[in-house]
Formats: structure tokens, sequence, C-alpha cells
């Protein structure tokens, strides 16, 4: 066939003699050497093997012009054009079934080999936090206050969410020091617990909802942050390289997404809580007005009443004088425990019953308790409020 370079035993190549035909040549050749000049009798002179030798070479041209027709070499005869269509497409389709197989092969061996590069990316990153971290705590009171000093910096507003706001100079505040080095101390046992995630969360959820109650907002995370990361940055000096910050930015990120859910919801069922019983406060100090000083409440009323309803009813007639209340209470503690006073950032006002400080935490005390009894009515979502609270 065209194309075939080396030919066969009836198609040699162009200008080449088949086998065949140069054994015929050689037959031709001696019969001409063997005839007689005269050709009187040819049939009894005339050479048996020349004969056998032509009609095989009659044979090889018949091949031969079968072999040029595209024919002969075929021992299977010819084929459904159909059948043959057929079969490609079938092994095509076996093709694309084995490459698909390969690129899915190499797809999961991508994704398997990500997966492991980021696991020992990610313990690389908790290696570098807890060990810088270590660097930070020789002198944790020192950081712990540049920390805060920077936090109002960035955010001078913050400062009025704490106690010690009035205290000066800020930067040698007692009140501050203390509550910037239990801050860092915070930030350390999260960073001890980065080892084990699944620990972690419950606490860090926690202290998210416990911020709710002092007024802490979403937007704070951001300020906290950025204080955060430049306190490292001084303390660590050239040791703050580029993958120290980005493991850092890392952790604060994880710890931010799951404090900042916590906060919000801790925030609203506040909310909920504060707006009813305040609404119990105005149906209490209604009934006051018709019943005495009591909010219409008796004793006879409470007869046969469940606990939760009981303290409910209660609470109503005390949230007609919360703040006197709330200094009734304070007083009480440290009458029964006079050490306790020294807890308070107010210990030093004198006369106590008067303190502004004092009045302002005891009555913001009370009000916690009445958002306590009026979630009475839902404990499930109760609990993790006083979880974070304790």
């Amino acid at each position: 066939p065209a194309g075939w370079e080396g030919g066969c035993d009836l198609c040699p190549p162009a200008g080449m003699p088949s086998k065949k035909s140069k054994k015929v040549s050689a037959s031709a050749k001696q019969s001409d050497a063997s005839a007689p000049a005269s050709q009187g009798n040819v049939k009894d002179n005339e050479p048996e093997a020349p004969v056998g030798d032509v009609k095989a070479d009659a044979a090889d041209m018949e091949g031969l012009t079968s072999c040029a027709a595209g024919e002969g070499n075929d021992d299977s005869g010819s084929k459904d054009p159909a059948t043959t269509s057929g079969s490609i497409m079938a092994g095509e389709e076996a093709k694309k079934e084995v490459g698909a197989e390969k690129a899915k092969e190499e797809a999961e061996t991508a994704v398997k080999k990500t997966a492991e590069e980021d696991a020992k990316k990610k313990e690389g990153d908790e290696d570098l936090v807890q060990e810088t971290w270590k660097l930070v705590e020789r002198d944790l009171d020192r950081h712990g206050v540049k920390f805060f000093l920077r936090i109002f910096e960035i955010a001078p507003p913050a400062l009025q969410l704490f106690s010690f706001k009035d205290e000066v100079p800020l930067e040698k505040s007692p009140g501050m020091q203390k509550h910037a080095t239990g801050v860092m101390r915070t930030v350390g046992t999260a960073v001890a617990g980065l080892s084990d995630v699944k620990s972690l969360i419950p606490v860090l959820e926690a202290l998210g909802g416990k911020h709710a109650q002092y007024g802490v907002q979403p937007e704070h995370f951001a300020v906290v942050g950025e204080a955060l990361l430049w306190t490292l940055e001084q303390g660590l000096g050239e040791l703050w390289t580029p993958q120290v910050k980005d493991a850092w930015t890392k952790t604060y990120a994880t710890v931010q997404s799951v404090m900042e859910p916590a906060l919000r919801k801790a925030a609203a069922a506040a909310g909920r809580r504060s707006e009813e019983s305040r609404q119990a406060g105005a149906s209490a100090a209604g009934g006051s007005a018709a019943g005495g000083g009591s909010g219409g409440v008796t004793k006879a009323s409470l007869k046969g009443k469940d606990p939760a309803s009981l303290v409910k009813t209660t609470w109503g007639v005390m949230t007609q004088n919360l703040s006197d209340h709330g200094i009734k209470f304070f007083l009480r503690i440290f009458a029964i425990a006079p050490p306790v006073l020294q807890l308070f950032p107010f210990k030093d006002e004198v006369p106590l019953e008067q303190s502004p400080g004092m009045k302002k935490h005891s009555t913001g005390v009370m009000m916690t308790v009445g958002e306590a009894v009026a979630g009475l009515a839902d404990v499930k979502s109760l609990i993790p409020v006083l979880e974070a609270l304790g």
C-alpha cells in the first residue's frame, strides 16, 4: 500500500523488481541459453521449468494488481463500514473514560496535598504564636498597659466603658494596670488553647457573651486587634517578621470569628430581657399607685403561684427603687465580708453609701438580676448568659 516504504514480495519499492520477478528473469535466461538455433520442434525442446515459473509470474501479476487496488492482504475479508465506525467510537469513549479517571485521581491528589500543606502551615502558625507569646509574657504588666493605651489612642470614646476612666495619669492608673494584666492573661489562655481549638471555642464564646454587658460593640474588635498587633510589634522588635505578623493576624481573626457572634447573641438576649423587665416594672409601678406601695401585690395574691411567677412578681416590686436597693445590697455584702471591698475600684470613696462609683455599679448589678428574672421564662436561653457572667 502507498506509504509502506519497506514494500512486500508483491509490491517492492519503486524501481525494484519483486523476488519472484527476479526468479522469472533468471529462468528466461536459462531457457534462452539451452534453446537450439533451429525452432523446428519447439515442443520437444521446450524446457519445463520456465513454463511453471511463467505461470507463477502470472499469478504474481494478478496478486500485484489486487494489492495495488487495496485487496489481497486482508485475511478477514471486507468489513462493514458501520461496524468499523462503531469500533472507533467505542475506542474513543474508552479513552475518554480513562482520561476522566486519571483527571479525577490527579485532582484528589492535589486536594490532599493542599490539605496537608495547609495543616503543616497551620501548625507552623501555632508554633510561631506560642513561641513569640512566651517572650511577651516576660513583662506582661508593661505590655498590657501599652495595649490599653493604644486602644484609647485609636478609639478615645472606648475609655468611657471602663471604671478607671477618671484615674489620672492613666498610664499609672492602678485600675487600668490590673485590668490590662488580666486581659493579657486571657490572651495567654487563648494562645495556649490553640493546640485544642475545640476546647477553646466555648471559652471564647463565654468571653464574648460576657463583654456584651460591658457595652462592648462589634466594631470594637477591629480596634482591639489593631492595638494587639501594634503591642506585639513593639514588644518583639526585630522578631516581628512578616511570617510572625501573618500568624498573629490569622490567630486574632479566629478569636474574633468566635467571640463576635457570641457578643451579638448575648446583646440581643439582654435587650429582650431588659425590655421585659422594664415592662414588668412599669406594670408594678402602676399597681403601686393603686395598691399602696407594693405594686398591688399582697400576700393573698401570691398564694398558689409557681416559684417562677413568685420571683417575677416580687421583683417587680423591687424595681420601683432599684438604685436604693442596689446600695443596700452592696453595703450588706461589705458588712458580711469586709475584705471584698478591696476588689472594687470605688473602695477608697467615702462615705461609701454616697459613693457615685458604688451607686453606678450596684445599679448595674441589680439590672442584671432583673434580666435573669425576666429570663426565667426561657431557661435554655438564660443558661449561656449566666455561664458567661460566671
